[in-house]
């Protein structure tokens, strides 16, 4: 059996959290759903500051989805 490559999803922050006073952080389950059919695994990555720690979530996955933005023409 092959292994099953890892797609990080940039995801982004939202205003609306089931939480007084906090924000979430996710992207819409297309993004997921897309990547399962597609026979890959879905890892989401949060926004983060620290360069070394980009570096460290890139080394984690095997394909960059950058998710959000409309449609470009």
């Amino acid at each position: 059996m092959s292994k099953k490559k890892i797609f990080g999803v940039s995801t982004s922050t939202k205003l609306q959290s089931c939480f007084e006073n906090t924000k979430s952080i996710g992207v819409t389950s297309s993004y997921v759903t897309a990547i399962e059919l597609a026979g890959g695994i879905p890892l989401l990555l949060p926004p983060i500051q620290k360069s070394s720690d980009i570096e460290q979530q890139l080394e984690l996955i095997d394909v960059l989805v950058m998710s959000g933005g409309n449609d470009v023409d």
